[in-house]
């Protein structure tokens, strides 16, 4: 890797749910992509939802200010283009990413990009 071309955090619970594995947020060929470790695993329910965010505490603030990647349905290795939704995207402009139960505003768990 280049320095300066991706930003990764491991996944931390939130509450009593389970969150594990590592995040990672990468600039390849011109596109942005998140991948998820072949690790990863976390709790799940009815519209559980990965998120970009600059917020890690609140549900409803994830929801309303953060960037709706795609629901996941289970763990394991995962690649999303965050390019091909949001063009405009860029690599330093979330924080964290998170894992939430859309329809309940609640945080499975968080992975701060470093």
């Amino acid at each position: 890797f280049t320095v300066g071309t991706s930003r990764s955090g491991v996944f931390v619970k939130s509450g009593g749910y389970d969150a594990a594995g590592t995040a990672t947020l990468k600039v390849d060929n011109g596109n942005l992509l998140l991948e998820f470790s072949s690790d990863f695993k976390t709790s799940f329910a009815l519209g559980t939802v990965i998120y970009l965010s600059n917020n890690n505490t609140s549900g409803s603030a994830v929801k309303t200010n953060g960037l709706e990647i795609q629901q996941i349905t289970q763990s394991g290795a995962h690649t999303f283009n965050i390019t091909s939704k949001y063009p405009s995207v860029k690599l330093t402009d979330y924080k964290y990413v998170i894992i939430l139960c859309k329809p309940a505003t609640v945080i499975f768990g968080s992975a701060e990009l470093k």
